[in-house]
């Protein structure tokens, strides 16, 4: 802390001590030192000096030259009296970008890059806050504090999925601590895990239907009514149908599941005969949700891969979603589950593999 006082000692056996001179040379980077310059004399006890750091923040040592009563100065010593380092420039520090944006899992690292040339950093804090719709935002909230780099966390999503914004404010050993910036360092957002049930499960390419069916359960806290239908695609190419839609409960399981539907012919421009992958995507408020399922794909009379017996067209062999699991220290404060039509829903339909 500027200015400190700095204390001498001195003594004369005969004439007396008469002043006391106190002298710095100043070093930014503590190699390549300027010349002894006088700060002041005092020429009374106790020998001491309010220290202002007049070259401001870096290195300094010290040493004084006592004068006695008969005028007889002492020589400039060898070594320096005193050595110590000036900072009053707090450390500089902000949180990596972090990549991906969609994080998925819920638990991911963070990193903070921050220096101080001079004291060193004594200790580095990380803040979040989250939100659901990207507009209302909840209070920022300490995480955690590390105290060794490199600094880094395993964010373990508090708020469960949700948008989350971070920054970080770090202390130097001399004690400056950060102001917290006007901004976030670093933004990203937890991925709903969404668990799909897409009909047909096997697809005949030969089939001439008008859609495909897909089934979309969330974690039980989520109320499917908080679903965009306008962002739901499948493998990011298809927009699904805007109606019909419908709540219901397809597989039984007691977790509600949203009936969605998409054009089968944009579908089947997208396989190819054997076991496909389909993902689903999506937005519940500004929050992405993302799941898929396996579909058998067929063309009779073209060689078919894979053990599984063909499914006659007509015929789906639907199969059961599966629960899901909150992530460890996730609280799920959100809506509770809901049943009832989402926006654009009309009707109760059930798609066949004609």
């Amino acid at each position: 802390m500027v200015p400190f006082e700095v204390l001498a000692t001195a003594s004369d056996n005969l004439s007396g001590v008469a002043s006391v001179e106190l002298y710095y040379h100043y070093s930014v980077e503590n190699t390549n030192w300027n010349t002894w310059t006088s700060y002041s004399a005092d020429n009374e006890e106790p020998w001491s000096w309010i220290f202002d750091a007049p070259e401001g923040d870096g290195y300094y040592e010290f040493c004084t030259l006592a004068t006695d009563v008969a005028f007889n100065t002492e020589p400039v010593p060898d070594q320096v009296d005193l050595n110590l380092g000036v900072d009053t420039t707090p450390t500089i520090s902000s949180v990596d970008s972090i990549e991906p944006y969609w994080q998925e899992p819920a638990s991911f690292a963070v990193s903070v890059t921050a220096l101080d040339v001079l004291s060193g950093v004594a200790d580095v804090e990380l803040y979040y806050q989250s939100s659901i719709d990207n507009v209302n935002w909840g209070e920022w909230k300490l995480f955690s504090i590390d105290n060794m780099a490199p600094y880094e966390w395993s964010f373990t999503a508090p708020d469960c999925y949700a948008l989350y914004q971070f920054y970080s404010v770090a202390t130097d050993v001399a004690g400056n601590v950060e102001n917290a910036p006007e901004a976030a360092d670093a933004t990203c957002c937890t991925v709903i895990p969404a668990e799909i049930d897409i009909d047909p499960d096997t697809l005949n390419l030969k089939s001439q239907g008008r859609w495909i069916t897909a089934y979309i359960e969330l974690p039980g806290v989520y109320d499917l009514a908080g679903i965009d239908l306008v962002t739901i695609t499948l493998e990011g190419v298809v927009p699904t149908e805007l109606h019909p839609t419908e709540i219901g409960d397809h597989d039984g399981d007691g977790i509600p599941d949203l009936m969605i539907k998409f054009d089968r012919s944009a579908v089947q421009s997208l396989v190819s005969v054997g076991e496909v992958e389909l993902a689903i995507t999506g937005k519940w408020q500004a929050v992405l949700f993302k799941g898929s399922d396996i579909i058998r794909v067929i063309e009779p009379g073209k060689e078919q891969r894979g053990n599984r017996p063909e499914v006659p067209p007509g015929q789906s062999d639907e199969h059961p979603g599966k629960r899901f699991e909150t992530p460890p220290g996730q609280s799920g404060e959100h809506p509770s589950q809901g049943q009832g039509e989402v926006s654009g829903g009309q009707g109760k339909t059930k798609d066949k593999d004609k």
